[in-house]
């Protein structure tokens, strides 16, 4: 083989390996970036539903006033968003807790609001429930802020008892509806 022939095939290697390497960078970089906006996607729509369940728990005592089909249509929107927040969370246990915590405070206002007592909306209960909805406002917002730290816990606890807590609203309020 001549001389010129063995540069040629060297170079013409060379160059067919240095393809393969770059295709091989190329496609690693490209899925660390797909990756990273599929995080980023995951994370800004945890965020729109933390935003959107805070404000639409709160909107349900908000309702109140409205009647009970104001209540049951935020109510429905709360749920919704603890749905959605539940698809995209990284602890589905305590996601579970959330929908639970927003099942049984629906329920604790729709009774309320069934209620023979014409000043509910300046009864005990009805302070209990804006401040549990106030508090699972503030939960979101720390799940947002500190994904996956020590304040999880906490939120979590929280969540727990705001949920008992709703469970314990709602008892003596069915209790009296059924004696209606």
């Amino acid at each position: 083989m001549d001389e010129w022939a063995k540069y040629l095939l060297s170079g013409v290697i060379g160059s067919i390996i240095a393809g393969g390497v770059a295709a091989y960078v190329a496609m690693k970089v490209l899925r660390k970036t797909i990756a990273e906006q599929r995080n980023e996607a995951r994370r800004s729509r945890q965020i729109e539903a933390a935003a959107d369940l805070a404000s639409s728990v709160q909107a349900v005592t908000a309702a109140f006033e409205y009647g009970e089909a104001g209540v049951t249509a935020a109510a429905l929107r709360a749920q919704s968003a603890a749905i959605r927040w539940k698809i995209d969370a990284d602890d589905l246990e305590l996601a579970r807790g959330i929908y639970e915590l927003v099942v049984f405070y629906n329920a604790a206002v729709t009774y309320l609001g069934r209620s023979d007592n014409s000043s509910h909306m300046y009864s005990r209960e009805f302070n209990d429930l804006v401040r549990i909805s106030i508090e699972l406002g503030d939960c979101m917002v720390t799940l947002v802020r500190e994904p996956g730290s020590e304040s999880t816990i906490a939120v979590a606890r929280a969540i727990q008892q705001h949920r008992v807590q709703a469970e314990s609203i709602i008892e003596p309020l069915k209790a009296a509806a059924a004696g209606m």
